[in-house]
C-alpha cells in the first residue's frame, strides 16, 4: 500500500474516523458498561482537577489489574 500525501485525504479520513466512532458510541458504551470497565472523566473541569480526575482514573485502573493479576497468579503458582 502506498503513501497518501494529499492533506485533503487525511483531513477526509479523520472526519471519517469520529464520525463513525460518534454513531457507535452508544454500542461501545453498553460493551463497556456491561463488564464494569468504562470509565468517565468530566472534561469540562478546570485544567487542574481534570489533570488529577485522569491521574485518580489510571492510578486506579492500574491498581485493579495489579490485584487481578496478583489474584491470577496466587490461583496458578
Amino acid at each position: 500500500m502506498g503513501t497518501v500525501t494529499d492533506p485533503a485525504y487525511d483531513e477526509q479520513q479523520v472526519q471519517t474516523r469520529i464520525t463513525g466512532f460518534l454513531d457507535n458510541w452508544p454500542k461501545l458504551e453498553k460493551w463497556f458498561t456491561k463488564f464494569g470497565i468504562l470509565r468517565k472523566v468530566d472534561a469540562a473541569l478546570d485544567e487542574t482537577s481534570l489533570y488529577l480526575e485522569t491521574e485518580f482514573v489510571i492510578e486506579d485502573t492500574l491498581d485493579r489489574v495489579g490485584l487481578i493479576y496478583l489474584s491470577v497468579k496466587v490461583h496458578i503458582s
